[in-house]
């Protein structure tokens, strides 16, 4: 909805925010070959794939001679995206699994006027790796880390980015009750870096940092008998039969 509300935020005198309410929805056609190999410990899914995507939608600002600018939303016309993507899933021991992914990727623009000088194409990589435990007496303990690369948007560059999560979680009571905790962005590294193009009017530079660094404890309780796979499915069914939202 943020993309769409045309109400300004003024908080920073000189430089403001919006959405765009008059956004076309975007439309994306993709193409995907993949393989897959299965071994006893290690399954491999590689793949290659292309996205066309109509209408594509992605913030644009908006340059005033009065030096202030205006973040906003804006379809600045049709993308071709193409990349490489392996996948691989690697179980060492029965209670450890690694799962590591790897997507090199890049991106052209069409010709359009909001895009007119500018840079219409970019090349970029993303890494994810998980590691999943079960360290004692049935306890779950999961790292996971993410990087991007850097990467080229019409206006400027995007620098890269990196965090780690953990979390933990344990059954109690005869798997009546779950506790987990999570804690996000442990290192505090999540930042959102960007530097504007030397020809755009207004050179701009700023990092922006979230509140990323949270750590939630969550209980859960079940109630009742959990249904197996074709009695879920039936009630899932019911459920939309009544114009209900089911119980996912």
């Amino acid at each position: 909805t943020g993309q769409l509300n045309p109400f300004r935020d003024l908080s920073d005198p000189n430089n403001f925010r919006s959405g765009n309410p008059f956004l076309k929805p975007e439309y994306t056609d993709v193409f995907e070959l993949s393989y897959i190999r299965i071994w006893d410990q290690l399954t491999l899914n590689n793949s290659i794939y292309y996205r066309q995507t109509n209408d594509l939608i992605r913030r644009y600002i908006d340059f005033d001679p009065s030096g202030i600018t205006l973040v906003t939303f804006e379809n600045i016309g049709r993308s071709h995206s193409y990349g490489v993507e392996a996948i691989a899933n690697y179980r060492p021991m029965r209670w450890w699994n690694i799962n590591a992914t790897a997507n090199f990727f890049a991106q052209k623009l069409d010709r359009s006027e909001l895009t007119e000088g500018l840079n219409r194409s970019s090349e970029g990589f993303t890494l994810q790796l998980s590691s999943n435990m079960t360290v004692w007496n049935g306890m779950a303990v999961q790292v996971s880390s993410r990087y991007r690369s850097g990467f080229i948007v019409p206006q400027g560059e995007i620098k890269p980015f990196f965090n780690v999560d953990l979390a933990l979680r344990k059954n109690f009571l005869d798997n009546s009750l779950t506790v987990s905790l999570n804690a996000r962005d442990i290192f505090n590294t999540l930042k959102f870096r960007f530097n504007t193009v030397e020809d755009v009017p207004i050179v701009r530079s700023f990092e922006r940092s979230w509140d990323s660094r949270v750590i939630t404890l969550n209980a859960n309780w079940r109630f009742g008998r959990t249904l197996d796979g074709p009695q879920r499915r039936q009630q899932r069914r019911d459920a939309a039969d009544r114009f209900e939202t089911p119980d996912f």
